[in-house]
């Protein structure tokens, strides 16, 4: 009986000192979070600009940013908002709040004036090697 309690406590505390992957975005990955987005975004509603292909991937591993964990994760959130399918299994709460935050920043921005949050953003994100000019 003591040593069932007690696996069952050494259980218990094991799982209480397990955090999912990415529970808080550290300061890389949560950029790497709102540079994918905002790249996607600008792209998708500003004419004259793609992504430039590998970009996200290559700013992320020079920065030490997690890119393969992310990808999904952050697709995943963003269909959320755009309210499309998605695996919710995929879903990491903190990537999809910074989604969505920024998702209401720029929609803001857009909704005031398409013209200059296009010029806004991609003022930010050309110099950031992810965009390119069509």
């Amino acid at each position: 009986m003591k040593l069932r309690a007690l696996g069952a406590l050494a259980v218990t505390l094991a799982l209480a000192f397990i955090t999912p992957a990415h529970a808080e975005l550290n300061r890389t990955d949560r950029s790497l979070v709102l540079v994918t987005t905002g790249s996607i975004i600008v792209a998708t509603l500003c004419p004259g600009f793609d992504i430039l292909k590998g970009a996200n991937k290559k700013q992320a591993e020079i920065n030490g940013a997690d890119f393969d964990g992310l990808a999904p994760v952050i697709g995943a959130a963003m269909a959320a908002q755009l309210g499309q399918d998605y695996d919710s299994s995929l879903l990491i709460p903190e990537v999809t709040r910074t989604v969505r935050s920024f998702f209401l920043e720029m929609d803001v921005d857009f909704d005031r004036n398409k013209a200059r949050a296009c010029k806004k953003w991609s003022d930010v994100l050309l110099p950031a090697g992810v965009l390119t000019r069509k």
